[in-house]
């Protein structure tokens, strides 16, 4: 499971906990039922004293939402969306979307809105959706080189590789201080079979960022879809990333080509390591995902104690331990949850989510 699942996950199942656990299912009733009766004024105060103690209750945001647009504010009410839907974009990019579009409702003429609802997109691997809320972004205003990259993204996976291709060199043309747009413009061409014409882009870009590892290799793999002697290219790809199984894979092809038989059979073999040793790593990363997943499902069933001890069990990781948080707070155990979270940051002190969920959690006191 991606780092920001597990702390929306934990920041759901953990901060909220069932609803019912604390007599918030009461709470929400209540205020569900003056939404729909019309008590703007009381279901807000419901709302938000939810979110009080219960600050990752989605329904509970939702709700306020409504209540704030009943109340005739419509911005507050979007406002109270959309940093819930920027939390959940890499975990739930449905729900995301849900609520981005929810706000734009209420919000029509925010690009920002617009944008996010293209991201959301952009996660759920609809494409032409993705390209038609960014393009929308754009048009509300946002004219930003980043919009405009992943509008030329969009556009190209959504198999427009044209408009793709005259974004990328507008903003080459224009505002593309690292080179980004270059690379991604080089990128394409090459896709396109026209890598000499890739050339230029891509060594611009390899200018404006030597380090880049990913620049380095596109330009590599141009050079050599030119016909071009990429021996040189590739050994500096190896050079930086000496992990890069797509470098020495090129090397050996570049090398072959140059006649150097043995040495394209070295590189070979590095490839082959390189390959079988990948292929174990996401054997073991795709097993402890299962059963971090397992772990979840438990939680999300409210076998809150099986969902502990499943946890407990795994190898400590900032993952595990902050399912085995969730699972001790969905038990009422909110010390125990708080010394499993600083456990996870004493793993991983540059986790500020998990710092931030430990704050909330404190903050919460139950």
């Amino acid at each position: 499971m991606p780092r920001r699942a597990v702390v929306v996950l934990a920041l759901v199942a953990l901060i909220a906990g069932p609803a019912h656990a604390d007599g918030e299912a009461e709470a929400l009733a209540k205020a569900q039922a003056d939404l729909a009766a019309g008590r703007f004024a009381d279901a807000e105060a419901g709302f938000r004293g939810l979110l009080a103690t219960a600050p990752g209750l989605l329904d509970a945001h939702r709700g306020l939402a409504e209540s704030l647009a009943g109340e005739g504010r419509p911005a507050q009410a979007a406002a109270v969306l959309q940093p819930v839907a920027e939390a959940l974009l890499d975990a739930r990019p449905e729900v995301a979307l849900e609520l981005a579009e929810r706000a734009r409702a209420l919000r029509p003429e925010d690009p920002l809105l617009a944008l996010l609802a293209g991201r959301a997109c952009v996660r759920l691997q609809r494409h032409t959706a993705a390209a038609a809320d960014l393009a929308k972004a754009v048009e509300l205003g946002d004219h930003r080189p980043g919009t405009a990259l992943l509008l030329a993204a969009a556009r190209w996976e959504a198999g427009d590789p044209q408009a793709a291709e005259a974004i990328y060199r507008e903003v080459a043309a224009t505002v593309d201080p690292s080179s980004v747009a270059a690379h991604q413009l080089g990128r394409l061409l090459t896709w396109d079979g026209r890598a000499a014409e890739a050339l230029p882009f891509l060594e611009k870009a390899a200018r404006a960022r030597p380090l880049a590892g990913d620049v380095a290799l596109d330009l590599a793999r141009a050079r050599a879809a030119a016909g071009d002697d990429a021996v040189d290219d590739f050994r500096r790809v190896v050079a930086q990333s000496p992990e890069s199984r797509a470098g020495w894979y090129g090397l050996a092809r570049a090398l072959l080509v140059r006649g150097e038989r043995d040495a394209s059979a070295q590189a070979m073999e590095r490839y082959r390591r390189l390959y079988d040793a990948e292929r174990e790593r996401n054997r073991r990363t795709a097993l402890a995902r299962a059963e971090l997943d397992r772990g979840w499902q438990l939680l999300a069933e409210q076998r809150a104690a099986e969902a502990h001890d499943h946890f407990a069990k795994l190898e400590a990781s900032p993952e595990s331990l902050a399912g085995e948080a969730a699972a001790a707070r969905a038990l009422g155990h909110v010390d125990e949850a708080a010394d499993l979270l600083e456990r996870a940051l004493a793993l991983d002190p540059e986790r500020d989510d998990l710092r931030r969920l430990l704050a909330e959690l404190r903050a919460s006191g139950t």
